[in-house]
């Protein structure tokens, strides 16, 4: 998922993996139906006391765990991210319990910027990771991202506009010091 502003580009991770997390909470759904469905039809078989201390309890406890992985699953989805600002890059990942993880990567410190997608149905879905390799060995992945050439185009075309501005402003300055130098010697020369 891409949003565009005016001046940065908000990346989010597939909609296939909140699909599928939905789903996993949905067979432990129906796996909690199974059991009260079965419980209920063989109650007189049953216990009265493994009935209300045993397989209640189960019940629950599949129900809970089953709508926090609901939470979990949305939480997640909308709170990784990819940031991409004029001249910076920022990741961003947080979760309900763990710590924040906020990285913000310069453009001009990447070195290779490429993307890898796993197995057939990576390709069909076209969901891919995005690969940014840093200098120094650093290497960040984001995974799971939709449409992942516009997103390779965009970040190519950032990093090539701040390599650009960076040669102009410092090859201008090393140009202007070696024209003032050579003026210098050219006149250090006229006074012997």
């Amino acid at each position: 998922m891409k949003k565009n502003h005016k001046d940065y580009t908000i990346v989010r991770r597939h909609f296939i993996t909140l699909f599928a997390k939905l789903v996993k909470a949905v067979f432990f759904l129906i796996i909690w139906l199974t059991i009260y469905y079965v419980t209920l039809n063989i109650k007189w078989n049953l216990w009265p006391d493994t009935t209300i201390y045993v397989v209640l309890p189960i019940i629950l406890v599949i129900i809970i765990y089953s709508f926090i992985k609901i939470i979990f699953a949305f939480w997640e989805n909308y709170n990784e991210m990819m940031i991409i600002h004029n001249d910076q890059i920022i990741m961003i990942k947080a979760s309900l319990i763990l710590m924040d993880d906020i990285e913000v990567i310069d453009a001009y410190r990447l070195m290779k910027i490429d993307s890898f997608a796993d197995w057939f149905w990576a390709n069909l879905l076209g969901y891919w990771n995005i690969v940014l390799e840093q200098q120094k060995d650093n290497v960040r992945i984001f995974h799971f991202v939709a449409k992942p050439y516009k997103i390779l185009a965009l970040l190519k075309d950032q990093r090539n506009k701040v390599l650009d501005d960076r040669r102009k402003k410092y090859l201008m300055k090393e140009t202007d010091d070696v024209i003032e130098d050579v003026r210098d010697s050219v006149k250090n020369i006229r006074n012997y």
